[in-house]
Parts: C-alpha cells; sequence; structure tokens
C-alpha cells in the first residue's frame, strides 16, 4: 500500500496537483506501519509539497525522521527521490554545496543500479542550479545540455521543458522559455506550465514587452492557485501588484477553471464511469470523487453527466487536450 501511494503521490505531484499528492501521502502514511518500503516515497512527496507551501521548517522536520534524516545515503530508487527532495531542500535553505553533493549522489546511484526510465529525477538540473549559485557556471552549462539532451531523447515535454527552463538561465532566454510553455499548454503538468509561464513573463518584463509580460504572469498566478504551490503564487501575486499592478484572479467557470483532480475526476464521469470506478481507478473515496465532481459541475455550469460529457468533449477538441502521464 506504501510503495502504490509513493507512486500514485509523486505521478500527482509530476502533474501539479498538489491537493491529490498530498491526499495519496496522508492516506498512504496512515495505512502503512514503520517501517515500511513505501515510505521513503511519501515522505519525498510530503517534503515537496511543504516546500512549496514555503514551509521549510515543516519541510526538515519531515526530512529528519526519514531514513535519509542522518545523511545516510541512498540505498534503492524510491530513497533516491528522498534524495532529491533533501537536495531540493538544502538549496532552498541556502546550503548549496549539500544541495549539490545531494545531486550529484542521486546521479551516481543512478550510474550505478541503471537509470529507470520516467522515473529518474532530475539530478542534473538540481546539481546545475547549485553550480550557478556557486558561480561554477560552466559546470551547470555541462549538466544542463547533457540533461536537454537525455529529455530530448526520452520525448516526454514535461522534461524537455523542465530542462529548457534551467537552460534560459544561460543564454537564448525567450526561444527556450517559449518552446518550454508550448510544449505545456496542452499537457497536464499545469504546475510545471505555471512555472514556465512565470519564468517567461519576467523576462519579458525585464526586457520592455511589458503587456505580455505581466499576461503570462498572471496565467501563470492563476494556474499556482489551481494547483495549491501557494509559495509560487504569493510571489507571483508580490510581483504584479510591486509596481502597481492588479492582482490576479482565479476565473472560475468553465473547464480551464478546473483544478488537475477535477478535471481528471469530470473526464471519467464524462466517460460514464460511476463514482465507484472512479474512485477505483484513481486509488481515492468515493467522497473524494462526490467532492471532486461537485465542484466540476458549478465551474462548468452543467446538472448531469449527460451535460458534462458535452462540455468536456467540446473542451479537448477545442484545446487539442492530451490525457496521459506528462
Amino acid at each position: 500500500m506504501g510503495v502504490v501511494r509513493g507512486y500514485l503521490a509523486r505521478i500527482s505531484l509530476l502533474r501539479g496537483d498538489l491537493a491529490q499528492a498530498a491526499e495519496h501521502v496522508e492516506i498512504g502514511t496512515r495505512a502503512v506501519p514503520e517501517p515500511n518500503v513505501g515510505l521513503p516515497a511519501l515522505d519525498s512527496t510530503r517534503i515537496h509539497l511543504l516546500v512549496e507551501q514555503g514551509d521549510l521548517t515543516g519541510a526538515a522536520d519531515v526530512l529528519r525522521r526519514s531514513v535519509l534524516g542522518e545523511g545516510q545515503d541512498a540505498r534503492s530508487t524510491l530513497e533516491v527521490w528522498l534524495l532529491e527532495a533533501r537536495a531540493r531542500l538544502r538549496a532552498e535553505q541556502g546550503d548549496d554545496a549539500a544541495a549539490l553533493a545531494d545531486a550529484l549522489a542521486c546521479g551516481a546511484a543512478y550510474e550505478q543500479w541503471g537509470a529507470p526510465g520516467v522515473w529518474e529525477v532530475p539530478w542534473r538540473l538540481h546539481a546545475a542550479g547549485a553550480c550557478l549559485r556557486l558561480e561554477r557556471r560552466d559546470q551547470a552549462a555541462e549538466l544542463i545540455a547533457e540533461e536537454l539532451r537525455a529529455a530530448r531523447s526520452l520525448g516526454v515535454p514535461r522534461h524537455i521543458a523542465v530542462a529548457l527552463r534551467h537552460a534560459a538561465r544561460l543564454g537564448d532566454t525567450s526561444a527556450a522559455l517559449s518552446e518550454a510553455v508550448d510544449l505545456l499548454r496542452d499537457g497536464p503538468a499545469r504546475l510545471e506550465l505555471a512555472r514556465a509561464l512565470a519564468d517567461l513573463g519576467a523576462h519579458q518584463v525585464r526586457i520592455g514587452s511589458g503587456g505580455p509580460g505581466r499576461q503570462n504572469l498572471r496565467q501563470a498566478a492563476e494556474l499556482a492557485v489551481e494547483c495549491r504551490a501557494t509559495g509560487l503564487a504569493e510571489r507571483l501575486r508580490a510581483s504584479l501588484t510591486a509596481n502597481g499592478g492588479r492582482s490576479p484572479r482565479v476565473q472560475v467557470s468553465g473547464v480551464p477553471s478546473l483544478t488537475p483532480a477535477e478535471r481528471q475526476v469530470a473526464d471519467l464521469a464524462a466517460d460514464a464511469l460511476t463514482n465507484r470506478q472512479i474512485a477505483e481507478k484513481l486509488f481515492v473515496s468515493e467522497k473524494t470523487v462526490e467532492t471532486h465532481l461537485s465542484r466540476a459541475y458549478r465551474k462548468v455550469g452543467v446538472t448531469s453527466r449527460t451535460q458534462l460529457a458535452v462540455r468536456m468533449a467540446a473542451a479537448r477538441e477545442r484545446q487539442g487536450v492530451r490525457r496521459g502521464f506528462p
């Protein structure tokens, strides 16, 4: 149970559905005894969620209680996820040397075991970020270029876009960020789209394209709110209002206003699955399905599954939304 919930939590995290990820973490943690092989996966996602909320103290507490709390090396793929989370937390805490060491340790583990495809963590990007802050630009450039080559070879849009966001820090910013946004625009990785839009918007403002830049920043803030990424949302709001701009408002109607979890449930309901079938498919409770579906009805403006199916089909046709893993 712990391993299954750990995988589901990580998928939700990668999609940017932080509320769903948190639910999987809570259910998984309550359902398994300690010690359990799935706990590193659950703890890693919990740390990422707390960092997204700006709660570094809470994230540090989770790390301290985890199997890697005393600086132990990772012994399994799931513990590498936890090592990645530790690297991210160290970076947020300002300890770039420790963040770099953890990121490189992730790479060493994958080199020893063989990279497990899509489940590999982006350790090169964590390492590159630390290198940039440590003024080791050449090493950062080499790591980012290698990650971008690997991502393009794998062909997963989210992976390519994340690498492009980091490549933008080294030059050719507009082209890299525009490609990242295009790759993510119609996909399920909504939080990563928010980050790409935020970077693109900030760059546009810096080079004098204030109108398009602020529009991208507002859209990024709205997506961050939808994904429950409160830390990013607050930073974007502060940026938008710093020079007298208006605070973004979250869209309150229509299919685009659905959160990732609501969209997923609505799509399945539109495909004629019952609440119980949806709950079983998503490994959530029927009550959770009912809550998401109720909110989806209200936002989309329908009162039946037949009406919902029509709206969801129209939205997919109009937007070309790809359904599946990011």
